[in-house]
């Protein structure tokens, strides 16, 4: 089994959320998790709230901005990680990108910013698009 270490973060640069690490077992996961959250929040402000999430996410509010680090577990079929940053929400999905882009139609996305995005990810493997709700990052596993 492979797990992925995702950050979320609904803070300015919200939109470098994604993949930060990879584990090849459920102890290294939940190991890498505490060491990211660790070095990327803790030391960013005094005052925050702390919250361990359901066995496999750290999630803080620090009551201007909210963060997540996570892991999740891939499947072989798997190809994308969908992120919303808004929610600090992270989900793989084995979708074809054709599917991904039906979502994104029904969800308001243009087909002018569907398109970016596609190209985004068959550049630099990841990318970000607006839908009626907000915006998601997209990538590529």
């Amino acid at each position: 089994m492979k797990y992925l270490i995702i950050d979320t973060w609904n803070g300015e640069g919200y939109s470098e959320s994604g993949i930060v690490g990879i584990a090849t077992t459920e102890a290294e996961a939940l190991k890498k998790i505490v060491q990211e959250f660790t070095e990327r929040y803790v030391s960013m402000t005094e005052d925050f709230k702390c919250e361990w999430m359901l066995g496999k996410a750290i999630g803080f509010d620090n009551g201007e901005d909210q963060g997540c680090v996570q892991y999740l577990e891939v499947g072989i079929d798997d190809r994308y990680v969908i992120i919303n940053p808004m929610e600090n929400e992270a989900k793989v999905t084995s979708d074809s990108f054709n599917l991904i882009k039906m979502m994104l139609t029904d969800m308001g996305s243009t087909e002018e910013s569907i398109e970016a995005l596609e190209q985004e990810i068959l550049q630099i493997g990841h990318g970000m698009v607006e839908h009626s709700d907000g915006e998601l990052i997209i990538q590529k596993i």
